[in-house]
């Protein structure tokens, strides 16, 4: 039995279209460790929300998973149905997404869809108050205001930290954060951030981080995977990806960030081209048409999975030169043996 918490193989969703079916998540495999912090990141429209959304069956129609396998714990929830999906959301696995301002009812007070959340969960009425009030607190939110608020009541951070709030009454195994410091001022987002890494610590959760900035998963995340085109093209420990990305992708996105110390740049850099249309079918490197790196081959075959050494690979013909043969798949490659190292 493999020893990850959750592992994805060959996820694919699918929303049709006039034109034909929109392939917003293809071929996305991903693995997930107990206890460990693993940043997806990857550029808006890549595929990101879409597929936290299918590892917990909650893709909106008309979309549909039309292949692949989801596991958590060990046991195929994929094979399992509907039902083994329902008694992993909000216990098992727990889901904070990005706009807290969405995600919270207007009408109803904070105490009263925390106190709801903890009665779905198996408390009683006065147990469940008391338990929403403890994990307000715990969040940096004081009950005796939180607990009364609506959410227009309250600021940006305390609506995010009352989400989190939310998720943990029912003490989760894995934390799926989407974006969860959006629209938040830098200092917010940094207390966010301190409170998600106390509350991994502390409980020992393993967090899915998906976000589009790279500083916040450099500092939070402990490996670090990169989403385009629906798919994981590198996959890698937060430290090596950043000293040395091996997809000409992830290196192009790092050389958009701007530096915090050295020369400023006169210019901030771009990626040239446009990102791949997700109504086409898959036969090369989606990423080929925009890579400086680009080789015939890259335009005759969807490039293999690499594996580049220990919790490391990438899905890139120009990786590949310097690497062993893979087997196509990173959790295949994971069960093989290979030990994933924490940053």
């Amino acid at each position: 039995m493999s020893g990850a918490l959750l592992e994805v193989e060959d996820l694919a969703v699918h929303f049709p279209t006039p034109e034909g079916a929109l392939r917003a998540v293809d071929g996305f495999s991903l693995r997930v460790e107990p206890g460990e912090v693993l940043g997806l990141v990857g550029e808006s429209g890549c595929g990101k929300s879409v597929a936290t959304l299918a590892l917990l069956d909650l893709v909106p129609p008309p979309g549909r998973r039309v292949r692949g396998r989801i596991a958590f714990a060990g046991q195929d929830v994929t094979a399992a149905g509907p039902r083994a999906f329902r008694a992993l959301r909000g216990r098992r696995i727990a889901l904070v997404f990005q706009a807290a301002s969405a995600s919270l009812n207007p009408h109803l007070r904070v105490g009263e869809q925390l106190a709801e959340a903890a009665r779905l969960r198996g408390a009683r009425p006065r147990e469940a108050h008391a338990r929403a009030g403890a994990v307000l607190e715990r969040v940096g939110v004081p009950p005796a205001h939180g607990l009364r608020a609506f959410p227009h009541e309250l600021s940006g951070g305390q609506r995010q930290r009352a989400l989190l709030a939310m998720a943990l009454l029912g003490e989760p195994e894995l934390l799926v954060a989407d974006e969860p410091t959006t629209a938040l001022d830098p200092t917010t987002q940094a207390q966010v951030l301190a409170l998600l890494r106390e509350l991994q610590r502390e409980r020992g959760l393993a967090v899915l981080l998906v976000t589009h900035d790279l500083a916040v998963a450099a500092g939070l995340c402990q490996r670090i995977a990169v989403m385009y085109a629906g798919r994981v093209v590198e996959e890698a420990p937060a430290p090596a990806l950043f000293a040395a990305p091996a997809h000409p992708y992830a290196a192009a996105l790092l050389g958009c960030t701007p530096p915090l110390d050295g020369p400023r740049r006169a210019r901030l850099a771009s990626i040239p081209g446009r990102p791949a249309r997700a109504l086409e079918a898959r036969a090369a490197c989606a990423f080929a048409p925009r890579c400086e790196h680009a080789r015939p081959a890259c335009l005759a075959a969807d490039p293999p999975w690499v594996p580049l050494g220990p919790g490391r690979g990438a899905r890139c013909v120009v990786a590949a030169d310097s690497a062993p043969a893979a087997s196509g798949d990173p959790g295949a490659d994971a069960r093989r043996g290979e030990d994933v190292r924490r940053g």
